[in-house]
């Protein structure tokens, strides 16, 4: 391997040819113009005849840069080959373009209104200022005036050693600098058009066959013609040449004078004689139309070789993760190079590596062998590190044969475009947890009884390896997509206790180019929001921690109060730093109450464990109003179901659906900050027994797992809309056929939906992943349900369970009752009916009395003394907060009406009744509605999480808000 010195163009003009246009706007010179090549003065009293090589001694060579796809680099200085107009022609159109090809690539930015100037041989003080046009992989560039020529008006092209080719050589120029010069005619309009020249020039050849052919008028012509007019036919093999004759917008230049025919495919046209004819046919755009004056045709030769099929990688050299230099591999960087059949086993190949900005480049040959070369580079050779410890490297390469070269073929990406490879020697490092965020850097936090440790790093990251605890259970998660962040998602863990912690587990993060953090780095999980495993014995200690829900940040300062379930043994306390507060003593089933300035209260009844961490609802809900941003679809409704949606009041909203109307951009979906989302959308879902489908458009956030709202930084979701892979006909794919039994309680239904989801582990909510439709009057079949395929892959691809879904039926009457179940069913193509209970109402109840505080209150018992746990909410709009939420266990309920006790709230044991959360001075009035979360089997009072309530629950019903009690 050889280093090259050179520096590459910081904005490198190069890789956007060919068609690349630059507005050249040249100065104007007085008497005579210094050039920069110390021999040349461009002096308008010397007309010149050309010769010589440029006076003055040599220069030393420019920057270069890196090449584009077709682009050609020879040995040797550049040379202009050819130009039209001819030199010294006469009677030139003043609408003419001018056309230069040269010998190689040239680098665009040293074209310069310094470095190449068309004026009037009379007036060299007013150059012409023109619009240019690069072809042909950087060999042509095409000159447009911008304003018509100057009638009987001779002209010539100057230009300095300033213009270079790619590798940094100098342009051979005349000692005087005149390229070319021309006379244009004595008429404005009426003569007909001419074909100035073609490119490749005629007689010109190992021409390698990917290059364009290229032909310039001298005025603007009918391109509607072009086609018909021109033929460019492989005269050794008596056949068309494979070239795009087309002439579409994109291969039309200089106002439809010049026009390109790129070449097709590389493998044909090889080794032969080429030769281009255009027929007078073809007539210029003028008024009164002219066809072409005289027939054109042109001669040359091709290569008899092809440059590579394509530069590439091996997958498996780079163990899973995007082909990128790094810290491992960057002496012995793999590249395989694809060669043609027409490639001998003796031609070589050379491979050049380039920076993407100014450095230093590395090149590297071998003998082509057998058709697949895997080069091997060492790219720290040369002392000093070559390239930027975190850049992008353009990879290049050609073939050559006995001194000639075929142009460049450049690394290109899975859609065949041209694309660079990352070159990143910085191992990645982990900035925090969550959010939410732990009480320092290395703790992550959940309210979740599995825990998957997300956060950020300080690049983006490709794959995630932790083990919990620290290297015993240890388990991987590659990133499904490059991210487009520095956010990152771990594998989930069950610890299989439940616990405050801290837990211990190790986390080890690969960026994108397959860097290794330098170490494993150190973390531990505390968890909040549940009940502890260990039942109080006869004299325990229970340990109350206080926690704000949204951002599980620990509160100090709360009061706490404890009872005895029914009451007695009251005790209180005040919450500390870490959020907690201990009673000693306890024995049996008790009632804590946590009360907060600006949070709602809690009260938990009837629990019996040793220690309970209770979230707290801010007053002020903070609540993401997000906007999708939906592709593919501009009208219509959209179903959007995520686990993070809430209802107004800023809770979890059970239904999981929400309504966005594409054409509205002022209507968005409400969902909850600082957690993992996912977002799924269903377009224009049908009513039950509808003809067609349920749904025939469907997104989801490709961004698995979405990465938290914080705050003021939102992240809507990006919802693609495509077809659903179940639209066939007459196909019943996925489609769940649903018999419903509605509850006891509810009235007429105003709104009802079935969903399809699953839950991932490590996540809150439920995940949608498809939608449906109920009747419930409509018989014995009254719903459905189709389930989205490639969403469950994804889903199984997180955690989620691979064999089964679940489906979800929600419903809600005009007074206010609402109702949802959901059960488990097997994943199948034609699946049988899935039958569904929905669960009564616990219908809100009466106040036990109208006298002085405490008293009790009561509502229907629909949990039976089965698993789950009841919520009463008491309102009071009087008081600031207004809420006070008791959790009520199944186990506390009896027979038909479940009346529960308000908490006394004394400040000691057998002392007078304390301040109760909510107003009770005369003109107050409270008003109550309640929950049931019916959990299935296996569910222990003892041992759980409040987040598996909402998340879990096999039914759940909520009550209309019920009468009021004055004060």
């Amino acid at each position: 391997m050889s280093i090259m010195q050179a520096s590459l163009t910081e904005n490198f003009l190069p890789r956007v040819l060919p068609a690349f246009a630059l507005v050249l706007s040249l100065g104007l010179f007085a008497g005579t113009c210094s050039t920069g090549n110390p021999g040349t003065v461009f002096s308008p009293s010397d007309p010149g005849e050309g010769g010589g090589g440029g006076g003055g001694g040599a220069r030393e060579d420019g920057p270069s840069a890196a090449p584009a796809a077709g682009s050609l680099l020879i040995a040797g200085v550049p040379q202009l080959e050819a130009v039209a107009p001819l030199d010294k022609a006469k009677d030139i159109d003043i609408h003419a373009p001018i056309v230069l090809w040269f010998t190689e690539s040239l680098r665009a930015d040293t074209i310069t209104a310094a470095s190449l100037i068309l004026r009037p041989l009379a007036n060299p003080e007013f150059p012409v200022t023109t619009q240019s046009t690069w072809l042909a992989g950087g060999r042509c560039l095409v000159l447009q005036p911008l304003a018509n020529l100057s009638l009987g008006t001779e002209f010539e092209l100057v230009a300095t050693d300033d213009i270079t080719d790619l590798d940094g050589e100098r342009l051979k120029i005349p000692s005087n600098g005149r390229l070319a010069r021309f006379t244009t005619g004595t008429a404005i309009a009426g003569t007909p058009p001419v074909v100035l020249g073609s490119f490749p020039p005629a007689g010109s050849t190992d021409i390698p066959n990917d290059t364009s052919v290229i032909v310039a008028f001298s005025k603007a012509m009918d391109f509607t013609g072009i086609t018909d007019a021109v033929s460019i036919t492989n005269v050794d093999g008596s056949t068309a040449g494979d070239y795009d004759l087309s002439a579409d917008l994109a291969n039309r230049h200089a106002g439809n004078r010049v026009f390109e025919f790129p070449h097709q495919s590389d493998a044909d046209d090889l080794g032969a004689r080429m030769r281009l004819r255009v027929k007078t046919t073809v007539t210029d755009a003028e008024f009164v139309p002219q066809s072409l004056s005289a027939e054109f045709t042109a001669t040359w030769d091709s290569l008899a070789f092809g440059r590579p099929s394509s530069i590439a990688f091996d997958p498996a050299a780079f163990g899973g993760f995007a082909p990128a230099v790094n810290l491992t591999n960057q002496d012995a960087f793999p590249v395989r190079v694809t060669l043609p059949i027409s490639v001998l086993a003796s031609d070589s190949v050379s491979l050049l590596v380039h920076e993407d900005a100014d450095s230093p480049f590395l090149s590297d040959t071998l003998p082509a062998g057998g058709g697949v070369l895997d080069f091997s580079l060492d790219l720290t050779d040369g002392g000093d590190a070559v390239f930027g410890s975190s850049s992008d490297l353009i990879l290049a390469g050609f073939v050559e044969r006995g001194g000639v070269r075929t142009t460049v073929q450049t690394f290109r990406d899975a859609e065949d475009l041209e694309s660079v490879v990352s070159h990143d020697l910085v191992r990645p490092l982990l900035f925090n947890y969550g959010p939410p965020v732990g009480q320092f850097g290395s703790q992550f936090v959940t309210d979740l009884p599995r825990f998957r440790p997300y956060g950020r790093a300080s690049e983006p990251i490709a794959q995630i390896d932790s083990s919990f605890p620290p290297t015993v259970l240890a388990k991987s998660r590659t990133m499904p997509e490059p991210p487009s962040t520095n956010f990152f998602v771990g594998p989930f863990f069950d610890p299989l206790v439940v616990t405050e912690g801290p837990l211990l587990f190790d986390i080890l993060l690969t960026d994108l180019a397959g860097n290794e953090a330098s170490l494993a780095s150190p973390g531990s999980v505390a968890f909040r929001g549940f009940i502890g495993m260990t039942p109080l014995g006869a004299s325990d200690d229970v340990r109350v921690v206080a926690f704000d829900r949204d951002s599980l940040t620990l509160m100090s300062g709360a009061t706490v109060h404890i009872e005895d379930l029914g009451g007695g043994n009251e005790d209180s306390g005040t919450t500390g730093s870490d959020g907690s507060f201990t009673f000693t003593g306890r024995a049996g089933a008790q009632t804590v109450t946590v009360q907060l300035t600006d949070f709602e209260s809690v009260s938990v009844v009837g629990f019996n464990a040793t220690e309970i961490s209770i979230p707290l609802i801010f007053v002020g809900r903070a609540v993401a109003a997000l906007g999708p941003q939906v592709s593919g679809l501009t009208s219509g409704d959209l179903t959007v179901s995520s686990n993070l949606l809430v209802d107004s009041a800023g809770g979890v909203d059970f239904d999981a659906q929400q309504t966005y109307a594409i054409e509205s951009i002022f209507t968005g979906v409400d969902a909850r900050l600082n957690r993992l989302g996912w977002y799924s959308a269903f377009h224009d879902v049908e009513a039950f027994n509808a003809p067609d489908r349920y749904y025939r458009f469907f997104g989801f956030d490709d961004r698995v797992i979405l990465e938290p709202n914080i705050g003021s930084t939102l992240v809507p979701p990006v919802l693609p809309m495509v077809e659903s892979t179940n639209q066939m006909a007459s196909s019943t794919d996925y489609i769940y056929p649903l018999s419903v039994t509605p509850g006891v309680g509810y009235g007429a239904l105003v709104d009802s939906n079935t969903l399809v989801g699953t839950v991932i582990p490590g996540m809150p909510g439920f995940i949608g992943l498809g939608a449906g439709s109920v009747d419930l009057p409509g018989g014995a079949i009254n719903g459905d349900a189709e389930l989205e395929l490639s969403l469950h892959d994804r889903a199984v691809t997180e955690g989620a369970s691979a064999s089964t879904v679940q489906v979800q039926v929600y419903v809600a009457d005009g007074s206010g009752n609402e109702g949802l179940a959901r059960t488990d069913a097997a994943l199948a193509i034609t699946p049988g009916t899935v039958a569904i209970t929905l669960p009564d109402v616990p219908t809100d109840g009466v106040w036990g009395s109208t006298g002085a505080y405490p008293f009790t209150h009561d509502f229907t018992n629909t949990l039976g003394g089965s698993g789950g746990f009841y919520r009463l909410t008491i309102e009071d709009t009087a008081a600031t907060p207004n809420r006070w939420h008791l959790w009520v266990a199944a186990s506390v309920s009896a027979a038909g009406s479940l009346q529960v006790d308000l908490p006394t709230l004394k400040d000691s044991a057998g002392g007078a009744v304390g301040t109760p959360p909510l107003e009770i001075l005369p003109g107050g009035a409270w008003s109550a509605y309640v929950e049931a979360f019916s959990m299935g089997l296996g569910f222990f009072e003892n041992g759980f999480f409040f987040t598996e309530l909402e998340r879990d629950s096999s039914g759940w019903s909520r009550s209309a808000v019920g009468g009021t009690l004055d004060f």
